[in-house]
């Protein structure tokens, strides 16, 4: 390696550049104050979820699900263990559960879109706020 350049001026020192080095440590003293301040907000977070006051008696871990799957050709839905075949029937089992809680739609591979969007027109119109479509495979 040469430090020197060719020529007269050979009794000059050699030069390097620090503003590359400068640069990437404030870069990291940066990234470095930024973290430590983002993970004293999340330890601020609080972890237990808000419960609702006067919802059933059923156990808050066991989710309302509406499966829509096929079954032997047909298109059916299903709550529980019951099973209904069209909108209107759906609509009045939904009716019977309590609508505060959320709903959740669950699509198999197979089904069309019409037949699933029935389910969550079914969940509205049985007084659900909280609707939530989701694939299941």
């Amino acid at each position: 390696m040469r430090f020197r350049r060719a020529g007269s001026e050979r009794d000059r020192k050699p030069e390097i550049n620090l503003a590359a080095m400068i640069d990437a440590t404030f870069l990291l003293l940066g990234y470095f104050l930024f973290t430590q301040s983002a993970a004293s907000r999340e330890a601020q977070l609080d972890p237990q979820l808000a419960t609702q006051q006067g919802s059933n008696k059923r156990s808050d871990l066991e989710p309302q699900n509406v499966d829509v799957l096929e079954e032997n050709g047909e298109r059916v839905y299903r709550v529980g263990g019951a099973t209904y075949a069209d909108k209107a029937s759906l609509t009045e089992a939904l009716r019977a559960l309590n609508p505060d809680d959320s709903l959740f739609v669950r699509v198999r591979d197979g089904v069309d879109f019409g037949f699933a969007a029935a389910a969550v027109q079914a969940a509205h119109d049985a007084g659900y706020k909280n609707v939530t479509y989701v694939p299941f495979r």
